[in-house]
């Protein structure tokens, strides 16, 4: 061994013994503030990024039509400056406006390639909610846009309106609010129900059925309001997706989930709207009875409307007029009268059945928004129902418990 090597080991340990030593504790403390200041600021990421996700999945649908009546300015700005509809969509495209969508500037690429403009709007999906787009499509197919932006002005008008945006909060509540007494009676089932049970049984022998049954009541109740709550939130999130759900083909051609649709009150007197407001773009636009039966018909996109058209126009081909003939759409004989009436006005179809529309519009969002405050106060109901049967079992078993206990 080297002879220097324990005069350098002595010399090393000297210098160690000279480093002041930490304090063990203040170092566990400085790791434990570390790591809570870790999960703190983990947390706060965490819950930014879902207030963000909520806000962006709530506000989805108003920017969506946002972004649809911008381009529906647009649109209607080029045909009453009366130069070509297409230049002046590549020319606002190549202004790099962040107001503009998406495919709006997909739009005016397809244009600069040298395409018609209903070529253009085919290759363009989801640029427009799905009534206007195919009345675009159809208007520039016909060369009849400028007749028909008043129709796609009346089918824009959607929601998400202020009402619309109430009812949506309402059904969060909703949602949120069965979700909360599904959870507190779940726990009270599996956590407190069982220590009820045990004690109960080594006091008097057993429970009481009447407690039982009024607990499980509860439970059906609250799962069963839950699976209601459940559904809304679907349908909610389904207008949240908006086109890219509802413009499923397996949607779009299912009778079925037609016949679901047009139950509810305030879709139906969309399509009346939609359907009327086409037809009657059509008949002052100069299209004959029969194409724009064929036309309007498509406008809502329900199979239920192309039959109710097809029938129509067999009406048509045994010489039926029109304002009898489109009784096999429109039953309620609304549309019917007022056609009538407007083939003897100078105004137009379009002009005679403007306050009707409206008041249909109308119509749909009281529809809507009374809905969703009766569904909400019919909930609110039932979740009271059930808290109150869970704390009525609850509440006899505790009285069973102290019976028991002052007996025994």
């Amino acid at each position: 061994m080297n002879p220097f090597t324990p005069i350098l080991l002595a010399k090393l340990g000297s210098d160690l013994d000279s480093i002041p030593v930490v304090d063990s504790e203040f170092a566990f403390l400085a790791a434990r503030l570390l790591r809570i200041s870790a999960a703190g600021f983990g947390t706060a990421i965490l819950l930014l990024s879902l207030a963000y996700a909520f806000y962006f999945l709530q506000t989805l649908p108003w920017r969506r039509r946002e972004r649809a009546a911008i381009l529906m300015d647009l649109m209607e700005s080029g045909v009453s400056a009366g130069g070509p509809l297409e230049q002046h969509l590549i020319a606002a495209s190549a202004t790099r406006d962040r107001l503009l969508p998406v495919r709006a500037h997909l739009l005016a690429a397809h244009l600069e390639s040298g395409i018609t403009f209903a070529e253009a709007l085919a290759r363009t999906p989801r640029l427009l909610p799905p009534p206007v787009q195919r009345l675009f499509e159809l208007g520039s197919r016909h060369g009849i846009l400028a007749r028909l932006l008043p129709a796609c002005r009346t089918a824009l008008n959607e929601p998400p309106q202020s009402g619309w945006i109430v009812a949506q909060q309402v059904a969060l509540s909703l949602l949120l609010a069965a979700l909360q007494c599904a959870a507190i009676l779940g726990l009270l089932r599996i956590a407190v129900l069982p220590k009820f049970r045990q004690i109960l049984a080594d006091l008097s022998g057993g429970t009481s059925p009447l407690n039982e049954t009024l607990i499980s009541a509860a439970g059906w109740i609250s799962a069963a309001n839950f699976a209601v709550c459940g559904l809304l939130a679907l349908w909610m999130f389904a207008r949240i997706g908006g086109p890219r759900v509802f413009g499923m083909s397996l949607l779009r051609n299912s009778r079925m989930f037609d016949s679901l649709v047009r139950i509810v009150p305030w879709r139906r007197t969309r399509m009346r709207r939609d359907f009327a407001a086409a037809l009657a773009s059509l008949l002052d636009a100069g299209v004959p009875e029969r194409e724009a039966l064929i036309e309007a018909g498509q406008i809502p996109g329900s199979p239920w409307y192309r039959d109710g058209t097809a029938r129509a126009l067999h009406c048509l081909a045994h010489g039926v007029s029109l304002t009898n003939a489109v009784r096999e759409v429109d039953d309620a004989g609304e549309l019917r009268w007022r056609l009538a009436n407007a083939r003897h006005g100078r105004t137009g179809f379009r002009a005679s059945l403007q306050g009707w529309l409206d008041g249909l519009d109308t119509r749909a969002h009281a529809q809507e928004f009374a809905a969703a405050q009766g569904l909400f106060t019919f909930g609110l109901l039932v979740q009271g129902l059930a808290v109150g049967l869970a704390v009525a079992g609850f509440f006899g078993a505790l009285i069973h418990i102290i019976d028991a206990t002052l007996l025994w």
